[in-house]
């Protein structure tokens, strides 16, 4: 009993592991994502201030990407601590001083970094909010570099309506099969209908980046 106890906890204990790296993984991407959000927000308007940041964020971006002043302040100063920004302080009577953040050109290189670098697509809902997350922030990239950008997103959305029309509900029949021909027909209707919407959420995705690519032609 021991050794299967001794087990158990190994296994446990490998678990447990996995999960802290997952989640610090998770917190990692989500604090550059902050970081390149910021930089690039900034790079269109210098001298711009935490709080016209998140107003920004809630009014425009935020179809796509969500931060709270939380997440944003500690994130200035991390970047200015690591000179991709630069403040000046603007005196207010009767409140607190204001920063104003300006990128650096470390700032601009870090971001152009990013923004050059492919796009890892995921069969995820949030893949294609980052992807055009990461588009909207490209304005100051040439025109080849933005339309390659959209030839990587017509080229992966390509392939997975190909792959939703070669499956065809082949794979949730099979997971279903051995279910009650009345109960597995209602499972099978239902998943359709959610394919069929994936199916034509897809279409739209690769209609609008050929519609958009149209307007950086070589």
């Amino acid at each position: 009993m021991g050794g299967e106890n001794e087990g158990l906890g190994s296994f446990s204990s490998i678990s447990h592991i996995r999960l802290y790296n997952n989640v610090h993984i998770r917190a990692k991407e989500n604090y550059m994502k902050i970081d390149y959000v910021l930089l690039g927000l900034i790079s269109m308007r210098p001298k711009i201030s935490g709080y016209q940041l998140k107003a920004i964020i809630n009014d425009s971006t935020g179809y796509f990407f969500q931060a709270h002043l939380s997440q944003i302040y500690p994130r200035l100063k991390k970047l200015t601590e690591e000179e991709k920004l630069v403040f000046e302080v603007l005196p207010q009577s009767g409140k607190p001083d204001q920063k104003l953040y300006t990128i650096t050109k470390t700032g601009i290189e870090a971001l152009n970094t990013w923004l050059e670098q492919p796009f890892v697509f995921e069969k995820q809902r949030t893949c294609f909010d980052n992807y055009i997350l990461k588009f909207i922030l490209m304005g100051h990239l040439d025109r080849k570099a933005i339309a390659k950008y959209l030839d990587s997103g017509i080229a992966y959305f390509s392939e997975e309506l190909i792959e939703l029309q070669q499956n065809n509900l082949q794979i949730e029949t099979a997971f279903i099969k051995d279910m009650g021909r009345s109960s597995g027909e209602k499972h099978i209707e239902l998943w359709g209908n959610v394919i069929g919407y994936i199916y034509s959420d897809v279409e739209l995705k690769i209609e609008w980046l050929k519609k958009t690519r149209e307007t950086y032609r070589d």
